[in-house]
């Protein structure tokens, strides 16, 4: 079945409340890429790209792209069809879908050509100039940052995923609204016993700090399983990325409901 119809089906039966906490990682590496997020509530994934041969392939490294696997036809035109056929939506709530963008090839030349194939989709993105103007799918731009670049475009459909230096400099929120790390580089626990004390104070650490500048806190390199991500959770972690859509989906739609988001 076409990738567009997939979607569509997907319309019919996806929840009402958008999980803003689950982040599909690596999602190009479903069976169903983007529509199984969606279906789930998701909202957030993420899409590897690489600049070959002109086109903006979803693949984590060059030599594995295919030609024609892009992310306008993976993600960018079944977004942009569901958009209309939503009356202006991605998520029947109306909460933004964020596209991270994770760049692996050179940064300059793939932000370039990444803004040019936004333009096409521009009434569906969030907007940036004087101050963030709301859209239904908002991009992240992360790995191979073309950073000077974003930041001083007068109009821009990006926003920066930022690192923990970044709470050094504070740069404005609607340019790095996410702060991202990895986690096994910086804590030893792992979620089989109980989180050491300095583990504790660093993670309580970092998300205050986070949260103070108004920014979301995320984490990749975690393990994958309730145990772990209940711990997030517990510590104040906005956004928990998983290769088991399926089972996150689950956990965070079993805890209360003030705390599903």
């Amino acid at each position: 079945m076409a990738l567009s119809l997939l979607v569509a089906a997907a319309l019919l039966q996806v929840p009402t409340t958008t999980l803003a906490a689950a982040h599909s990682h690596n999602d190009y590496s479903r069976p169903q890429p983007l529509a199984q997020a969606l279906e789930l509530g998701f909202g957030s994934v993420e899409a590897d790209v690489c600049l070959v041969d002109g086109e903006l392939r979803v693949a984590h490294e060059p030599r594995t792209s295919r030609r024609g696997r892009t992310l306008e036809s993976l993600y960018l035109r079944p977004l942009w069809e569901r958009f209309q056929k939503l009356g202006g939506k991605v998520h029947p709530d109306g909460a933004p879908l964020v596209l991270l963008v994770d760049v692996k090839t050179d940064a300059e030349r793939t932000y370039a050509a990444l803004r040019s194939v936004l333009q096409t989709y521009r009434p569906m993105l969030a907007r940036y100039e004087d101050a963030k103007r709301p859209g239904a799918v908002e991009v992240l731009v992360s790995g191979n940052v073309a950073r000077r670049t974003i930041a001083a475009e007068p109009v821009r459909h990006v926003a920066i995923d930022g690192r923990p230096d970044d709470l050094e400099t504070n740069p404005p929120v609607d340019l790095v609204p996410q702060i991202s790390a990895s986690w096994i580089a910086n804590f030893r626990w792992l979620g089989l016993d109980e989180m050491g004390d300095e583990d504790a104070q660093r993670l309580r650490d970092l998300a205050a700090r986070t949260h103070e500048q108004g920014r979301r806190l995320r984490f990749w390199a975690t393990p994958d399983y309730p145990p772990f991500w209940a711990k997030l959770r517990e510590f104040g972690v906005d956004v928990i990325g998983t290769d088991n859509p399926e089972r996150l989906a689950a956990f965070l739609r079993a805890q209360p409901a003030s705390g599903r988001r």
